[in-house]
């Protein structure tokens, strides 16, 4: 089981490897002659240590097993970021190694938190690099959700309708490739369109295929200090706001646009949803907060509650210039929309926001039976019938969450935060939205002064909420490694 991880860990080093050559070239093109160093070096040992693992491993072919699938997001989340951190950790712009693991942790789970407070200092190559981690992270939870998630029936995952065409479901591997293939061109297509918006409104090509890795994984790493993710350019947040949109909602899109081609799908009503919530989460805001600007007309205030409610419903977390929360309303309905995008969309492309369809039906059947004892309504979800082990799997998902996040806050209260700061580092960094954390918690001085325990639980933080709580639970049973 572990040699066959090991063994597709070295494929992933090689591609990863591959993608360093882009920020090296840029480097030495922008005469970045530190950097591009560190990315060269960092290429020839994160390929060399692929092409060992998979001369070790060259005879281990047997299909991914149950168990092994639980294990494969660990490869992308926790060891894939040992290598990915190598850049950082060169440069010399990082202090240790705990540093740069924390920022490529923090890339692949499409979080977004940093260390660096102010990210000029780091070059426009190690920008860059930041920003394709992290769509290479929203592109790797893509295919978890669509392949891993309903393959181990986690969370509902396997309510997803989609048909694969005759001859690709034969293992994981083989539905992960045909998803990759599918998801690919509106995943690469939208980073194009995003970059090319962007370049219009003002923006170098350079910042602007930056901030589009970052947007097309619905990640939150940004340009400026504190998430905040353009300077002087309204229109850029306007596109970014509906880019993120997109990005929360195209992957549905796109299998419904496949459904003639490599995969079928019958879930229509994922991106209307989304809007709904993203529409009613910035007229909430708007009431709650008048969206923080001291002057400006109404329009104004209308687009930074907008773009405040899109980056929070992506858990994206990244801040508009200039306005800042100014109501403890305000950042109440940021963190239930952050919630919701945790549980519901993120870089998963809205597929997962059935979970919160389904558990309002659920809700409301359970209201309805109050009054009606003997009701046998069922619960149905795009016109399939949910079976109630499937409404208790996300039920459990939804309480693991609510009890995680009390703990964790309880454990960061106990290092000195003050509890409303807690809880703010808490939601940001489970339901990855890292820049968040400088809205929902005011008292927070940063990452980089934080103590050793802190650092570690908002790694820890960081990868159990890009791999699913339930999903975390079923490693730590017994009968899990036993059978």
């Amino acid at each position: 089981m572990l040699a066959r991880l090991l063994r597709e860990l070295g494929w992933m080093n090689l591609w990863l490897a591959l993608a360093m050559l882009l920020p090296s070239f840029v480097a030495l093109g922008l005469g970045e002659q530190g950097n591009a160093q560190a990315f060269f070096t960092s290429a020839i040992l994160t390929a060399f240590a692929g092409l060992g693992f998979l001369t070790a491993f060259q005879d281990c072919m047997a299909p991914i097993s149950r168990r092994s699938a639980f294990l494969l997001p660990i490869n992308i989340f926790v060891f894939l970021p040992v290598f990915a951190s190598l850049p950082f950790i060169f440069s010399h712009h990082y202090g240790s190694f705990s540093w740069g693991y924390f920022e490529a942790v923090s890339a692949l789970t499409t979080t977004g938190a940093s260390v660096i407070i102010d990210p000029a200092i780091l070059g426009q190559s190690i920008l860059l690099w930041r920003g394709m981690l992290e769509w290479i992270g929203g592109f790797f939870t893509i295919l978890i959700a669509l392949s891993v998630l309903s393959f181990l029936n986690v969370g509902g995952m396997q309510l997803i309708k989609i048909i694969l065409p005759h001859g690709s479901g034969e293992g994981l591997l083989s539905q992960m490739g045909v998803y990759a293939k599918a998801v690919m061109p509106i995943y690469a297509g939208l980073t194009f369109v995003s970059t090319v918006l962007l370049v219009m409104t003002g923006e170098n090509w350079l910042d602007a295929l930056t901030i589009s890795f970052t947007l097309t994984g619905t990640g939150g790493f940004s340009l400026y200090a504190e998430g905040q993710v353009l300077h002087n350019n309204p229109n850029g947040e306007l596109i970014v706001a509906f880019v993120l949109i997109a990005a929360s909602a195209s992957i549905v899109g796109l299998l419904n646009y496949m459904r003639f081609k490599r995969v079928q799908s019958t879930d229509k009503k994922e991106p209307l949803y989304l809007v709904l919530f993203t529409i009613v989460g910035a007229i909430l805001f708007f009431n709650a907060n008048n969206t923080g600007v001291v002057s400006g007309d109404f329009l104004e205030q209308v687009r930074v509650a907008f773009f405040q409610a899109a980056t929070s419903i992506s858990t994206s977390g990244l801040n508009p210039e200039g306005g800042s929360i100014s109501s403890v309303a305000g950042i109440n309905i940021i963190m239930v929309l952050i919630f919701i995008g945790g549980m519901a969309t993120s870089s998963t492309g809205g597929v997962k926001i059935m979970r919160i369809i389904i558990l309002f039906r659920h809700a409301g059947r359970e209201l309805k039976r109050l009054a009606h004892k003997h009701d046998a309504t069922t619960i149905s979800y795009d016109g399939k019938t949910v079976d109630e082990s499937d409404v208790a799997t996300i039920w459990l998902l939804f309480f693991t969450t609510i009890l995680t996040m009390g703990l964790a806050s309880l454990i960061f209260s106990f290092m000195g935060y003050n509890l409303h700061d807690a809880f703010g580092i808490t939601v940001s960094s489970l339901m990855n939205a890292g820049p968040a954390v400088y809205s929902l918690a005011p008292g927070f001085d940063g990452y980089q002064v934080m103590p050793v325990g802190g650092f570690g639980l908002v790694v820890t933080l960081m990868i159990l909420g890009r791999m699913e709580l339930v999903f975390a639970l079923a490693l730590l049973s017994k009968r899990f490694w036993i059978h």
